[in-house]
């Protein structure tokens, strides 16, 4: 699970922290923002 976010302030990175690791401790959130973010997504993808 890979959890993406756009956070401005802040709150809504702590927010999708929290959820994903309720769901799946192993998990990892990234910013949309990220210059590589594309990157991250197609190499976490799980067909």
């Amino acid at each position: 699970m890979l959890g993406i976010y756009f956070s401005g302030t802040g709150n809504t990175k702590h927010c999708i922290e929290k959820l994903i690791h309720l769901l799946d401790e192993n998990t990892q959130a990234i910013s949309i923002e990220k210059e590589d973010a594309a990157n991250e997504l197609s190499t976490n993808h799980e067909g």
